[in-house]
């Protein structure tokens, strides 16, 4: 049986991150964002080690630590303490609570942010290496809130994350200049890989969201070629006139025969159909006839 590994923490994002270190090394890792709720489960469950953060709110990681420490279940547990600072006086509370250890984070943050116009700020302030944001956020959206990082900070890679299955939002996001785009269905999968990916100057999609742009891109293709195709349709007159004039007649034989004047064989039709078709003389407009067998190569001329 693995070896179990609880980390609290109410950064979620530190959270996966640890996670996924442990479960890739077959370790059962999980973990809790409240402090409260993590109290509860470690008074009933048995953990080899457990993670705590210094800095969650009441109880903070000291104060969650003492009674871990102090009862039956984990009193011999693993404590690491979760910190992104060096204090000395941190650094002795959470040693007269138990912890063994300290697990420093990697990446400094001032706070999670809700806003895109203050992620923005907050972006061009502390010029991180990697910043993450929704694509649904109030008063700047994720798209304008990415064009806004990578214009203001180039170095900046912004991975984007979103609930909505959208190619067209995948395609927005990138066109802003995104790194790497993420489902939150696929987060707990997916986000320490990404993180990773476009820290190291690279390009991230899941599976899905791949996919997804694939099928995306096709459908809009396949719609611009059969948009095309109806916007080249000739109407039944029109290739009536087509097959005349690629025959030889000229614009008054061709009125006789329609009955109908020169004038709207020449300005109704004639200008009309070698626009539709995109043609510049009566050449193209033969070859294109002969192509579509809208007349006999043995035709009287």
């Amino acid at each position: 049986m693995p070896a179990r590994i609880l980390v609290v923490d109410d950064d979620p994002l530190t959270c996966e991150l640890i996670c996924e270190i442990f479960s890739s090394a077959g370790l059962d890792a999980s973990f809790l964002t409240s402090s409260i709720e993590a109290d509860g489960r470690l008074k009933r469950e048995k953990y080899h080690a457990v993670f705590l953060d210094m800095r969650m709110s009441a109880p903070d990681g000291a104060e969650l630590a003492r009674p871990v420490r102090a009862s039956r279940v984990n009193a011999s547990t693993v404590i690491v303490m979760i910190t992104g600072e060096q204090d000395r006086t941190v650094m002795r509370r959470a040693f007269e609570a138990g912890v063994e250890f300290f697990l420093f984070k990697p990446v400094e943050r001032d706070k999670l942010l809700t806003d895109g116009r203050e992620a923005v700020e907050k972006a061009v302030e502390l010029k991180p290496d990697v910043t993450v944001v929704d694509i649904s956020m109030p008063e700047l959206d994720g798209v304008e809130a990415v064009r806004q990082i990578r214009e203001a900070v180039p170095d900046n890679k912004v991975l984007v994350l979103t609930m909505h299955e959208s190619d067209q939002m995948v395609r927005r996001a990138l066109d802003a200049g995104a790194h790497g785009f993420i489902l939150k269905s696929d987060l707990t999968d997916s986000l320490p890989k990404a993180v990773r990916a476009v820290a190291d100057g690279k390009r991230f999609l899941t599976p899905k969201v791949s996919q997804m742009v694939l099928e995306g891109f096709l459908k809009t293709r396949s719609e611009q070629r059969q948009g095309e195709r109806r916007s080249t349709r000739t109407t039944p007159r029109e290739t009536e006139i087509v097959r005349l004039l690629a025959e030889g007649k000229s614009n008054k034989e061709i009125a006789a025969q329609l009955g109908i004047t020169v004038r709207t064989v020449e300005t109704h039709h004639r200008a009309k159909i070698m626009l539709k078709l995109g043609f510049h003389s009566l050449t193209e407009l033969i070859h294109y006839a002969m192509r579509h067998g809208m007349f006999s190569a043995q035709a009287d001329r």
